[in-house]
């Protein structure tokens, strides 16, 4: 008797993990569709965009050296 509880109780949890594991599987397919066809314009695509946002950073640094160097921060 113990034992046919027991393996029920097992074949409980393998319906509640595989329908969990259908369920997240269709959630990570989603995400991965959605990523396919959504766009993120904010994303760097090439050398060149690195290359822009590192002159950026310099120039954006430069003058902030210069904002303290004037003796104001």
């Amino acid at each position: 008797m113990t034992l046919e509880a027991n393996f029920r109780d097992f074949q409980i949890m393998h319906e509640s993990i595989s329908r969990f594991n259908e369920s997240f599987a269709g959630f990570l397919y989603g995400l991965n569709v959605n990523a396919y066809c959504v766009e993120f314009p904010e994303a760097p695509e090439c050398p060149e965009s690195f290359a822009r946002i590192a002159r950026k950073d310099a120039e954006e640094g430069a003058s902030y050296r210069g904002y303290m160097a004037d003796g104001e921060g």
